[in-house]
């Protein structure tokens, strides 16, 4: 058979290597051609908006779909950390505007109460970083009581000992905020007092987990805010973002308390998990899904939070829920809220609204684990 000549040889490796050379740059440069309009739309951008899209990004924001009424699928906003930065923008649902002198001063006023109050609480629940060992003597098992081994003489075999060491459960506690508009004023003054004390009481303590959320909405979407975690967050958090925060929106209740399921966490069995919700109202918003819009409120509403609480309660989590008014509680009212959140829910005025943290603190004290 006749060889191929060498020039062909030649030709054709120089062919193939400049089809893949070309191949290779034209790749190259849709690759950059790509990057650089990428680059370009974001350097066109307006120096606001830009600044906007790195808040929400630092913000950790993100989508979750929750269900409602024949397994419909609605979108729920889940801000995950909220910081200074976020909360005096405007792209935080619950910021107070930089114009709102008397609320700032109301809430900075109500946060330094609530951590002297903190400070005190903290100070009365040291026992719960105390620990007790007895020691059982004169046992038939267990290790041997040298104090004891002269009595085998007289046939005493009961020579042995026995510890126990005592010491209270940790604590998983989350708090759970109506931030609705109806919360505005000195309900919401009290709230935020209240969470400043249990946040600093609970800084001074061992093996408690704090972490407070608030629920509300942004335009026809549930929203669900991550305002604090004792675990990351030191307790200036409070003095320095807190005092931003003004109640706004509607009562997404059991959509944001789906989406919570999400994120939150059962601990084992070395801890006593706490659901602590904080109300005045039930739920009522709007839902949007493309061109199908919907109202969330009344009978099934109420149904769908009490599903919620219900799932809470399976996971293993004690749910205590506070019902605060101004006015008189209407019997109406009263059995709504049963309704959802269990007959052992309570119905507090703002006068006596030191009771959650009274029934919060008497919960720290219970549950010895040995």
């Amino acid at each position: 058979m006749r060889q191929p000549s060498k020039f062909i040889v030649i030709y054709c490796v120089i062919g193939f290597l400049l089809v893949t050379g070309f191949y290779l740059r034209m790749r190259n440069y849709r690759k950059s051609t790509s990057r650089t309009i990428d680059e370009l739309a974001y350097y066109h951008l307006g120096a606001k908006l830009k600044n906007d899209l790195k808040l929400i990004e630092k913000s950790k924001s993100e989508l979750v779909n929750v269900t409602y009424l024949n397994k419909k699928r609605f979108p729920c906003i889940i801000i995950n950390n909220l910081d200074l930065s976020y909360v005096k923008s405007n792209q935080c649902p619950l910021s107070i505007g930089y114009n709102s002198v008397k609320e700032i001063k109301e809430n900075e006023e109500s946060i330094l109460e609530g951590i002297s109050l903190g400070s005190r609480i903290g100070k009365k629940l040291q026992i719960r970083n105390e620990s007790s060992l007895e020691t059982f003597s004169r046992r038939s098992v267990g290790k041997i009581d040298k104090r004891l081994l002269h009595e085998i003489g007289i046939q005493n075999e009961n020579i042995f000992y026995n510890e126990r060491l005592t010491k209270y459960k940790k604590i998983n506690l989350h708090i759970s905020v109506d931030a609705s508009s109806s919360m505005r004023g000195s309900k919401w003054y009290k709230t935020i007092k209240l969470t400043a004390a249990l946040a600093k009481s609970f800084s001074m303590l061992n093996d408690v987990k704090l972490t407070i959320s608030f629920r509300t909405t942004v335009v026809d979407k549930p929203c669900l805010i991550f305002a604090y975690n004792s675990e990351t967050d030191k307790i200036s958090k409070i003095k320095s973002v807190f005092k931003y925060l003004l109640p706004s929106g509607l009562t997404p209740e059991g959509l944001t308390y789906e989406a919570l399921l999400k994120k939150i966490n059962v601990e084992n069995d070395d801890f006593n998990n706490y659901f602590i919700n904080i109300s005045d109202g039930y739920p009522y918003c709007k839902l949007k899904l493309d061109n199908y819009k919907l109202m969330y409120g009344g009978l099934n509403a109420r149904k769908h939070t009490k599903n919620q609480v219900s799932k809470m309660k399976n996971l293993g989590y004690n749910v205590v829920s506070y019902f605060v008014s101004n006015y008189f509680i209407t019997p109406e009212n009263e059995k709504f809220f049963r309704e959802m959140y269990g007959e052992d829910s309570s119905f507090i005025d703002l006068e006596n609204f030191n009771q959650i943290s009274n029934v919060i603190n008497s919960k720290l004290l219970e549950s010895y684990v040995c």
